[in-house]
């Protein structure tokens, strides 16, 4: 798609630079986010298609306002699609963060290292074995950062850059724990168990958090499904007399 939106037009809307190469490494990362139809490569295209989609609706508006349109509606519909396109860029870009705390992933690739480390295993021999058996976001970040020390670059320099693509903070101070400077083997295994604690802590939590929710969630279902024909139940042998009072007169 042609980009009709340029960086300078966006820090004219006052986003920050900073924003804007932060929301651009979000979407390359994730290999771009689709919106309906459209799939949007760069922070750019991304913003040109929004440009196009304000541009669609405010012509409806117009058009909608000069046939008698329900201003309230008109609104609703620029309340409406603002939302869809919020969730449609920001979903793939959450799910891909939150997708690293998988027990087959983040955490399996922590065990896997400081069992590597236990046996005597050096880093490079036990990214390369988590390349070879694992699946999965991390397996594939640690595949990149092999091929990167392949072909001439340091331990330090392609974690790093894979660290940056993640957009997981966990992952990045995996990384950084990897690649630090210790005095002792052990002292980076105590680094990697702590953080590994860490993660599956956060796990846990996230699951207490989403048993309650689902709690809260289901509170009305189960009220109209078993305390509503409870209620009928009991009342109704109340409205039948009732009834029969009022016939009386």
């Amino acid at each position: 798609m042609r980009r009709i939106v340029s960086e300078k037009y966006l820090q004219k809307l006052g986003i920050r630079q900073d924003m804007i190469e932060k929301w651009d490494k979000e979407i390359k990362a994730v290999g771009g986010v689709k919106i309906l139809f459209f799939k949007a490569h760069d922070v750019l295209e991304l913003f040109s298609f929004a440009a196009l989609v304000l541009g669609g609706l405010l012509v409806l508006t117009a058009v909608g306002a000069l046939n008698g349109a329900n201003v309230f509606a008109l609104f609703s519909v620029f309340i409406g699609s603002a939302i869809m396109f919020y969730q449609y860029w920001r979903s793939p870009i959450e799910s891909y963060r939150e997708s690293f705390y998988k027990e087959e992933e983040l955490p399996a690739a922590l065990e896997v290292f400081i069992s590597g480390l236990e046996v005597g295993m050096n880093k490079e021999n036990i990214i390369g074995y988590i390349v070879r058996t694992r699946k999965g976001v991390v397996r594939d970040l640690l595949y990149e950062a092999q091929v990167r020390i392949d072909t001439g670059s340091s331990l330090k320099d392609a974690l790093t850059f894979a660290a940056d693509k993640s957009l997981n903070d966990h992952f990045k101070r995996f990384v950084k724990a990897v690649t630090g400077e210790y005095e002792s083997v052990k002292d980076m295994r105590e680094n990697l168990e702590e953080l590994l604690e860490e993660v599956e802590e956060r796990n846990y939590n996230q699951k207490i958090e989403r048993a309650g929710t689902l709690d809260n969630s289901l509170f009305f279902p189960i009220f109209l499904g078993y305390f509503v024909p409870i209620l009928v139940m009991f009342a109704l042998p109340f409205v039948i007399s009732l009834r029969s009072f009022f016939n009386l007169f």
